[in-house]
């Protein structure tokens, strides 16, 4: 909202979009986002890289097909994620598993329902799906993935360096399961 000159009432103004809205990146994956297990960082960073090339590719106006496609890939590979992360939460007896893992079928559904009723005119709308993503996405890694993260590793504490690195391909094979049984 900008004053009016010399009215002092306040009207709505259009401010001019950039002339290339893809140049300008939504998802970017910084390092605070880490959670300390390279495995599920490494899934992260390629999740927000995903995620900023469907951004590239609605802001373009790409055609539907390319933007379904795009969402496509982005939804499979975040399923892979998620499948995952809930292994080793139920590898090493999570007490968060059940809400962590239905935040995850919330977000699945949201992105489904995105892909089935995307349409390429309807802006406003895209970004505003978009926008929700990105805050999902840092929320949950910030909150829910970080406390996921820190009961990992004191699982994993007795294991070594080593064994928090390939910590993410199966908890239990890591070490003779202990009175946890991680």
């Amino acid at each position: 909202m900008v004053p009016a000159p010399d009215s002092g009432k306040v009207h709505l103004t259009k401010r001019p979009l950039p002339a290339d809205m893809s140049a300008m990146a939504l998802f970017t994956w910084h390092s605070h986002y880490a959670v300390g297990i390279p495995q599920v960082d490494a899934e992260h960073a390629h999740l927000f890289a995903l995620a900023d090339g469907l951004h590239a590719t609605v802001a373009q106006g790409a055609s539907k097909e390319s933007v379904r496609a795009g969402l496509a890939s982005l939804i499979d590979y975040t399923r892979a994620h998620f499948a995952h992360e809930e292994d080793l939460m139920m590898r090493c007896r999570y007490p968060g598993f059940r809400q962590h893992k239905a935040e995850h079928d919330r977000l699945t559904e949201k992105a489904l329902q995105f892909q089935r009723d995307f349409q390429p005119e309807r802006m406003a709308r895209n970004a505003k799906m978009l926008r929700f993503l990105k805050d999902w996405l840092t929320m949950h890694i910030a909150n829910s993935d970080r406390s996921m993260a820190e009961h990992l590793k004191t699982q994993w504490a007795g294991a070594g360096e080593l064994a928090v690195q390939q910590a993410p391909r199966a908890c239990s094979y890591l070490r003779a399961p202990s009175r946890n049984g991680c």
